[in-house]
């Protein structure tokens, strides 16, 4: 008998594994996701992907209704399909709560939720769970469990592991409710997890926010990381609480580059890390026009240790920064709180932060932050600051959850006065571009008077304009129509600008090879960058994009996309994102032609003053070239049904008939996120003024 067991094992083990399938609903062909999404749900297998697609097969539009409540009972992904806006229905949640041992691998990306939440019950006994949570959209999270948490984690396997990133929290329209953001704890004391919760924006609205982020660190010890998530009064609580009461197992916590604004409860703190017997790292936060602003100690007679370093704390009612325990300090800026409980480390700052505004409390470029953290105390994957922008730029870091970068990006409208024959002036940026600069820009497709977007454009350096800069027509006989919109970008030391100017030697064809450190060689072949022309005597009234070759090492190279011979001695602007960039991105169409391509990303969904800018590039994903000659320009549309967030496209265009880009055509997306948060920030009244917001 147990040579027959050991021989079953062996062939148990070799068997082939089924390989794992994505399942779409509805399912307009009768399918098993042909019923409710539920039952798609349960007909699907371990590492299965369920993808909620379009509704209605006859009439497609980009809204998919889900009308019911959700168990996720195994391993698999939960998403909706790109340009899908998969809407829960009010009062309807999604509950995780796997039947099986585990280790269990649950996603959940893409979904929108009104008056629900996300329900995480983890009660696996094998180790190694991961629970990933990404670019949800949650209004008014129901009271389904004890705290009213929009995304709650009951983690209760052994060392699982909790991913919530990208996600949008509103606490809801409901006066006297009481919501939370982000929750997680462990069922079991002798439990370690590891959680990882960035990125995420969560505002108060009119019912009170509890918690913005409320993580309890467990007696059995684990790793606990809170990074670059914004949190906004007023009606809140605790911004971000981290508690832990028991047990000496190694814990570990680092809380960096977060911003907490508006924190207006008397009994809470902007940031509040209470946390007995562990190592706290609470860096580069920003927390500003509270009541109680930013506390680190330990829990009751546990005492903590670790470091609080280059945090921005002002204008606190009560107390600003408070410290107790074996907690070193050093490279904060308090300033105007009406106490402060800690003894000044070196290089503390007393000084005006001189903020721009409290929903948005960036530094101005003449604050006395500029440069003056401690580049040592940043964790070494604090890559980039609270809007998503590279963390050091000039020389270190600069104090608090935002770095001064010199970069901008701007919203411009053609008016007689800034506007004549074919050009229109950039507004000015937080740093004046010179003439040995970049700058790159995009129309806006259907705002103010059209057809813009259907001709090509360019750059050139023009002192008359207030920015030292012009966006202008290719087409010089062409006047810029009275109402046109455009978006520009500069960068400086927060994206790198590069210029390309064609030689013989860089010249074949249709193309010109760019040779620069800044992109040279298969680490950057994943790079998002993109070409504009710049005017130096010469006109180019060509559609341009950049494409990969896998020669020389690999190299980007702009690309006459009509098959037009690239002539000598032009100039092209590269504005290129930082590797790893959260506000960049490939948007690749399908195996269609379209109209247009949505541009989803978590800083334009639902945001419509935002200035993205967007320029041809070739795939390097996808085999042979996608040559994409169509004209195009970016536009904002509005929600597609209740709940669904307004989202930003890229649009063909065409001075007659009904263009449309070919399949496998790609764009590359750079976004400013000082740009994009600054414009939505909440508008608060003169109560909060210092002279400088």
């Amino acid at each position: 008998m147990p040579n027959r067991l050991l021989l079953a094992t062996l062939l148990a083990s070799a068997a082939p594994v089924a390989p794992a399938a994505t399942l779409v609903w509805p399912d307009s062909g009768g399918g098993v996701c042909a019923g409710s999404l539920q039952a798609c749900l349960d007909s699907a297998a371990d590492g299965d992907t369920v993808m909620i697609g379009p509704d209605d097969a006859g009439l497609p539009d980009a809204y998919t209704a889900i009308a019911e409540p959700l168990t996720v009972r195994r391993s698999l992904t939960l998403a909706a399909q790109h340009g899908i806006d998969a809407v829960v229905a009010p009062g309807f949640s999604i509950v995780i709560e796997p039947d099986v041992p585990g280790p269990h691998q649950v996603t959940l990306s893409g979904l929108v939720l009104r008056q629900g939440s996300v329900d995480i019950r983890d009660g696996g006994s094998v180790a190694g769970s991961v629970f990933r949570i990404e670019r949800l959209r949650i209004a008014e999270p129901a009271p389904t469990n004890a705290i009213s948490c929009a995304i709650n984690a009951q983690l209760g396997s052994p060392s699982p592991q909790l991913i919530v990133g990208d996600n949008v929290v509103n606490a809801g329209s409901a006066a006297g409710e009481s919501r939370s953001g982000i929750c997680a704890y462990a069922t079991d004391p002798a439990i370690a997890y590891t959680a990882n919760v960035f990125r995420n924006r969560i505002e108060a609205g009119a019912a009170t926010l509890r918690f913005g982020i409320a993580l309890n660190a467990p007696s059995g010890g684990g790793s606990l990381v809170v990074s670059a998530n914004t949190i906004l009064g007023p009606r809140l609580v605790d911004g971000i609480s981290v508690q832990r009461a028991e047990g000496t197992a190694a814990q570990s916590v680092q809380i960096d580059n977060n911003v907490v604004a508006l924190q207006d409860e008397a009994t809470g703190w902007g940031i509040r890390a209470e946390v007995g017997n562990t190592t706290a790292a609470v860096v580069n936060n920003s927390v500003v026009h509270g009541q109680r602003g930013l506390r680190v100690s330990g829990f009751d007679a546990l005492p903590t240790s670790g470091r609080v370093a280059n945090n921005l704390v002002a204008y606190h009612a009560i107390t600003g920064l408070s410290l107790s325990g074996d907690v070193g300090n050093g490279h904060n800026l308090v300033f105007r709180n009406t106490t402060d409980s800690f003894t000044p480390g070196p290089s503390t700052l007393t000084l005006n932060p001189r903020i721009e505004q409290p929903g948005h409390p960036r530094p101005a470029s003449l604050s006395p932050a500029f440069d003056a953290g401690n580049a040592s105390d940043l964790p070494p994957l604090a890559l980039f600051d609270a809007d998503g922008e590279r963390r050091i730029a000039f020389g270190t870091v600069d104090i608090g959850a935002y770095e001064i970068t010199g970069d901008g990006a701007e919203v411009i409208v053609a008016t007689p006065e800034t506007a004549g024959f074919n050009e229109i002036y950039v507004a000015p940026f937080p740093t004046a571009p010179s003439a040995a600069d970049v700058v790159v820009g995009v129309a806006r497709s259907g705002a103010g008077a059209g057809g813009v977007s259907a001709l090509n454009l360019g750059a050139y350096y023009n002192p008359a304009s207030p920015s030292g800069w012009s966006l202008f027509l290719q087409q010089s006989l062409l006047s810029i129509p009275m109402g046109s919109t455009f978006h520009a970008l500069a960068p400086y030391l927060g994206k790198s600008g590069i210029l390309h100017t064609t030689t013989s030697g860089s010249v074949s064809g249709s193309r010109s090879v760019i040779d620069d450190v800044e992109l040279n060689g298969a680490l950057n072949r994943s790079r998002i960058a993109l070409a504009f022309h710049r005017w130096d005597g010469l006109y180019h009234d060509v559609p341009i994009s950049l494409s990969w070759v896998s020669s020389g090492g690999g190299r980007w190279q702009v690309r006459n996309e009509d098959g037009a011979a690239m002539p000598e001695g032009l100039t092209f602007s590269i504005a290129a994102a930082p590797v790893l960039s959260p506000n960049a991105f490939r948007a690749t169409l399908d195996a269609f032609a379209r109209p247009q391509w949505r541009l989803q990303h978590p800083l334009l969904d639902g945001n419509p003053c935002a200035a993205p800018v967007v320029g041809r590039a070739d795939d390097p994903d996808l085999a042979g070239d996608a040559l994409n000659p169509v004209a195009f320009g970016a536009a904002y549309e509005a929600p597609s049904g209740d709940g669904a967030p307004g989202r930003w496209v890229v649009r063909a265009d065409a001075t007659a008939g009904s263009p449309t880009f070919p399949a496998g055509a790609a764009f590359h997306v750079l976004i400013d996120g000082a740009q994009v948060n600054r414009c939505r920030a909440p508008r608060l009244d003169a109560l909060f003024a210092d002279g400088y917001e």
